[in-house]
């Protein structure tokens, strides 16, 4: 890895002592302490990102990371690893720009609901959370016929399991009868606790 030598040098001491005190503070030896994140989770979160994006407040993009001193690497390091030891975050990683961008440009053009807003978060921010995921996609499965959200994952394979479940069915001389839900803003009126809770029952530790 390009950052391995900067871990070897100085990053393993201070994630050392960040384990000893999370320890102290757990007052447990066993795995209650938080996994923590190296120098490759965050050259991962590098990779993530994508190049030539806007920045938000900060006025930071990734190429202002990629093409720093690599001691930045171990900065954030550190950063992160606080941040999941003390369970507080930056009050700045919550601030973000809000661009609207149409939904369907020959649809009403003036129409508020015709546009969808998108945010742009600190880069900063963006790297903490794809780390945090990268240390725990495996407590993120979810069902093998959700198609949205996932990973290589598109409604195109939604269509295509559609398509061949109704056509065996009639194949087999069977009636198909089909209903739909359309989830209006589905995301902005997810139920944090019950989702909160749900992490924690797939073993997230609480901060």
């Amino acid at each position: 890895m390009y950052f391995d030598s900067y871990e070897n040098n100085v990053d393993v001491a201070c994630l050392e002592r960040l384990q000893s005190l999370a320890m102290i503070e757990k007052g447990s030896t066993e795995h209650k302490c938080r996994k923590l994140i190296d120098v490759c989770a965050i050259e991962y979160g590098l990779k993530c990102l994508k190049a030539g994006k806007a920045s938000g407040l900060e006025n930071l993009c990734k190429e202002n990371i990629l093409y720093a001193h690599p001691i930045i690497i171990t900065y954030l390091t550190n950063l992160f690893n606080m941040i999941l030891m003390r369970g507080f975050v930056p009050d700045n990683f919550g601030l973000g720009v809000t661009v609207p961008v149409v939904k369907d440009k020959l649809g009403d053009v003036t129409a508020a609901s015709n546009y969808r807003p998108i945010t742009l978060s600190p880069v900063i921010c963006k790297i903490c959370e794809y780390c945090i995921v990268h240390q725990y996609e495996h407590l993120l499965s979810s069902d093998t016929l959700q198609f949205v959200f996932k990973k290589n994952m598109s409604c195109l394979h939604a269509i295509f399991v559609l398509m061949q479940s109704v056509d065996y069915f009639v194949r087999n001389g069977s009636d198909v009868f089909m209903s739909s839900l359309d989830a209006r803003k589905a995301f902005d009126r997810v139920n944090h606790v019950k989702l909160f809770d749900k992490l924690i029952d797939r073993g997230f530790l609480v901060c």
